[in-house]
């Protein structure tokens, strides 16, 4: 989806969730946000990718557009 549109946002109060998602690999390893941003802002998307609220981790998305 489009940049700043509210997809995060969105997705928070869907879970009623606080923060930012914690992105993991499709093996379960915890990604830096700071090293995926490039890839976010030229639209490019890991299905594999998952993120995950701390504060409602019952919910999980696919990184995917």
């Amino acid at each position: 989806g489009r940049d700043s549109a509210g997809k995060t946002t969105l997705l928070r109060k869907v879970c009623n969730a606080a923060g930012k998602p914690e992105i993991f690999d499709g093996k379960g390893n915890k990604i830096n946000a700071d090293v995926v941003k490039p890839s976010v802002d030229r639209g490019y998307h890991d299905i594999n990718n998952e993120l995950v609220f701390r504060s409602n981790a019952g919910f999980v998305f696919d990184d995917s557009c």
